[in-house]
């Protein structure tokens, strides 16, 4: 037998508290390709490619980062209390959201895989690698979408994407003529004035810089927000997002000179990114040795290396790159193939309270960015990210050491763009 809700818990109340006319409406248009988002993992859902649920952990996001930094609405437990007070969910007692979501008139969906695996002309093998689609000419953010090569016995074709031009309608309503539950008059069931703001800005944040479905902190799924249509809509809900009001927040955003397209922007965003953690900045070409310290700080650590390739680092030990997020994968060239004399696969991962943790979110997000002029420019935010400074690792069972700033000029990268650390270096090299 199904239990009725709490009458203070009962949607159905809420959503007859809510009239016609407190509707908003807002015009969404996805600027990047979506990866995932659906109910299973990588995988978009061709009925309903946009998720409420996934909108709604986005904004609640948004609204702690504001909370914490910008609003400065107490502690911990305070923000969490207020978080539960606005968005609903479990503090000292269960309470309703007052904001309700809706996502309708979905227009322009486009599936397709975003690579193929082609054959080498030379050697008559497919390639290891697929080759990218030219609307998603983006493969080193693409990674976990590539599939395996169609000759191996776990074959998997590269994952399809929702193509740039999809469109969405997200519908907003505010709980305001709900009384009070009388076992609980402390409680407002009806969201306030300040509530309502907090909940435009998280929005304004949401939609320039962050996004639908998965890695949105590496620019997939960024949305543009074409048109607000209500009595409520905040005359600034479209204005960007300046300098000084993300300095305010505890974060600092850094934009580049204009391209043609969003696509171009996202593009040039992931290349910068790309040369300063691999090829250029990283290391002088493919077949050279990397000049960050991890490599050899594995061939130490697991005290196995080629004839070639002694540890010569002279940074030490060190795993700087976690910062840009977690786990990381470092697979040695032909290890378990061809050569058995350097290390096999490892994965570096966070350590939490003693536990080891399957990720760490990246705090650096790299998008397309709206500006004022009507303009697209890639951008780079840096979020609050003083937790990294403790950051313990894990390599594969080995406790290891994420940075010694004292060893900043012993990393080409970090001293060539005057960095303390691989984050604060490669907001310098992205100024550039």
């Amino acid at each position: 037998m199904l239990r009725k809700p709490p009458e203070h818990l009962n949607p159905n109340k809420a959503l007859d508290a809510i009239q016609e006319s407190t509707w908003t409406t807002l015009e969404c248009q996805l600027v990047t390709p979506m990866y995932g988002g659906g109910v299973v993992s990588h995988t978009v859902d061709e009925k309903m490619p946009i998720r409420v649920s996934s909108i709604r952990g986005q904004l609640r996001f948004w609204w702690r980062l504001l909370a914490t930094h910008l609003w400065r609405l107490g502690n911990v437990d305070a923000i969490r209390q207020a978080e539960a007070d606005l968005w609903g969910g479990i503090d000292d007692k269960t309470k309703a959201s007052k904001v309700f979501l809706r996502v309708d008139n979905i227009k322009s969906l486009q599936i397709e895989a975003w690579a193929t695996y082609e054959i080498n002309s030379r050697t008559g093998r497919y390639q290891s690698l697929p080759s990218p689609k030219n609307w998603a000419n983006v493969p080193y953010v693409l990674f976990p979408a590539q599939g395996k090569r169609p000759d191996v016995n776990d074959a998997e074709t590269p994952h399809a994407l929702a193509k740039i031009g999809l469109e969405w309608n997200l519908i907003i309503g505010f709980v305001e003529n709900l009384q009070p539950d009388p076992k609980k008059p402390e409680y407002n069931p009806n969201i306030t004035a300040t509530q309502k703001q907090q909940v435009w800005e998280a929005i304004r944040w949401w939609s320039q810089f962050g996004g639908v479905g998965a890695r949105t902190r590496r620019g997939l799924g960024a949305v543009l927000l074409k048109n607000a249509r209500g009595e409520e809509v905040p005359c600034n809900l479209q204005t960007p997002i300046s300098t000084d009001e993300v300095q305010q927040a505890g974060c600092r955003l850094l934009l580049r000179t204009p391209q043609n397209s969003a696509y171009a922007a996202w593009q040039q965003a992931i290349q910068k990114l790309q040369t300063f953690r691999q090829v250029n900045v990283g290391r002088p070409d493919h077949s050279s040795r990397s000049r960050w310290p991890e490599p050899d700080a594995i061939r130490n650590i697991k005290k196995q290396h080629s004839p070639n390739h002694k540890p010569v680092h002279i940074a030490g030990n060190l795993f700087p790159r976690a910062a840009f997020g977690l786990p990381i994968i470092f697979k040695f060239k032909d290890d378990g193939t061809r050569r058995t004399d350097e290390p096999s696969q490892s994965s570096l991962q966070p350590v939490v309270i003693g536990n080891v943790k399957e990720r760490m979110a990246s705090p650096l997000i790299l998008r397309p960015f709206y500006t004022k002029e009507k303009k697209w420019v890639s951008a780079a935010l840096l979020l609050p990210c003083q937790h990294i400074q403790k950051l313990q690792l894990d390599l594969s069972g080995s406790k290891v050491s994420y940075w010694d700033e004292t060893k900043a000029q012993n990393v080409q990268p970090i001293a060539q763009y005057n960095g303390t650390d691989a984050l604060s270096a490669f907001l310098n090299f992205f100024a550039r």
